[in-house]
C-alpha cells in the first residue's frame, strides 16, 4: 500500500510551480481548478493506484484477486503513474485548451513510469528520482507552453517581446527602446514582418 505522506509535499510543490507558470503565461481562468487538483493530488494517487491495479489485472499481468494481493509491483506502479499523469494532462487541457501540452505531460508520465525498472530496489533515492523527473518534465512543458503564449500575446498587441514597448506604427524592424528585432508568428511559419501589422 502507498504512503500518502510521501506525496503531500510534492503536491504542494506541484501546485505552487504550475500556478506560478500559468499566471506568468497570462492564464487567468481555471487556476482554482488547478489549485484544487494539486492540493488533492494524494487522493488522485490512491485512485490511480487502484485503477492501475484493475487495469493491469484485466490484461493478465497479475494473478487474479483483489488489488492488495498484487505481485507485480512494477506493472502496478507504471499503470498508476500513467493514470495520474494522464489525469494531470487532462486538467491542463481543460485550462489551456492545448492538445500538445496534453501529449507532452502524458509522455512525461509514461517515461517516468518506464524508469521504474532501472530503479528497481533503489528505495527512497529512486522515489526522489521519479519525483524529480516527473515534476521537472511537467514544469518544462508548462514553461514552454506559457512562454509561447506570452510571446504571442505580446506580438498580437503590438508590443516588444523584450521590453513591452508599444511598436504600433513604427517604420523599423527593431525596437527603438531596446534595439531587439521584431518578430511576428503567422499560421504555419515564422518570418520577419514590418511592425505596421502589429497594431492594437
Amino acid at each position: 500500500m502507498i504512503n500518502l505522506a510521501l506525496f503531500a509535499p510534492p503536491a504542494l510543490v506541484f501546485t505552487a510551480y504550475s500556478i506560478a507558470i500559468l499566471r506568468w503565461g497570462r492564464v487567468k481562468h481555471g487556476l482554482l481548478l488547478l489549485a484544487f487538483f494539486g492540493l488533492t493530488f494524494p487522493v488522485w494517487v490512491v485512485l490511480g493506484w487502484y485503477g492501475g491495479a484493475y487495469i493491469v489485472g484485466y490484461i493478465g499481468l497479475l494473478t487474479p484477486g483483489p488489488p492488495w494481493r498484487i505481485q507485480s509491483e512494477h506493472a502496478l506502479m507504471f499503470a498508476a503513474i500513467t493514470l495520474c499523469g494522464v489525469t494531470t494532462a487532462l486538467v491542463f487541457l481543460a485550462i489551456t485548451r492545448s492538445k500538445l501540452l496534453l501529449l507532452l505531460v502524458s509522455g512525461v508520465s509514461v517515461a517516468t513510469g518506464l524508469l521504474l525498472w532501472p530503479l528497481e530496489n533503489s528505495g527512497m533515492p529512486g522515489l526522489i528520482v521519479l519525483h524529480a523527473v516527473w515534476h521537472g518534465g511537467v514544469a518544462a512543458s508548462l514553461f514552454w507552453w506559457a512562454r509561447a503564449r506570452r510571446r504571442d500575446a505580446f506580438v498580437s498587441h503590438g508590443h516588444c517581446l523584450h521590453c513591452d514597448y508599444d511598436l504600433a506604427g513604427l517604420p523599423t524592424r527593431r525596437c527603438p527602446e531596446c534595439g531587439q528585432a521584431i518578430w511576428t508568428k503567422p499560421r504555419r511559419w515564422r518570418r520577419w514582418s514590418p511592425p505596421q501589422v502589429n497594431r492594437r
